[in-house]
């Protein structure tokens, strides 16, 4: 994680803290919305993966907007990330899952979810 946390600093320009934000709300989003067989390899690559997604299930803001992409742009719009450094942080995220995952586990993923286009 700590890699990923470094490459979304240098790439999207967020601290430590705002990139770990961003990973956390796009795994939970992630975790909430695609089928649990796609997202288990994704688990076994990056480790801390799942225990970061699941720290933010159920309460709060995300989930009196229902964890729908208008949840993940507040979340993220919170964590201090402007329109620009999310598209940057949700790409770089897919980078690094593309690069321990490969392209097919990934695109499988995002073909399950496709409303996350929108946001990354």
């Amino acid at each position: 994680m700590d890699e990923l946390l470094a490459r979304l600093e240098e790439k999207a320009g967020v601290g430590p803290e705002a990139g770990r934000k961003a990973i956390q709300t796009i795994l939970s989003y992630l975790d909430k919305n695609a089928p649990a067989e796609k997202m288990a390899p994704l688990y076994a690559a990056i480790p801390g993966a799942r225990e970061l997604a699941g720290e933010k299930k159920g309460g709060g803001l995300f989930s009196i907007l229902g964890g729908g992409l208008m949840g993940v742009y507040a979340q993220l719009t919170a964590a201090g990330l402007s329109s620009t450094q999310m598209q940057a942080a949700g790409n770089e995220i897919l980078a690094f899952a593309r690069e321990k995952l490969g392209d097919a586990a990934v695109d499988d993923i995002a073909n399950s979810v496709p409303a996350i286009r929108q946001l990354l």
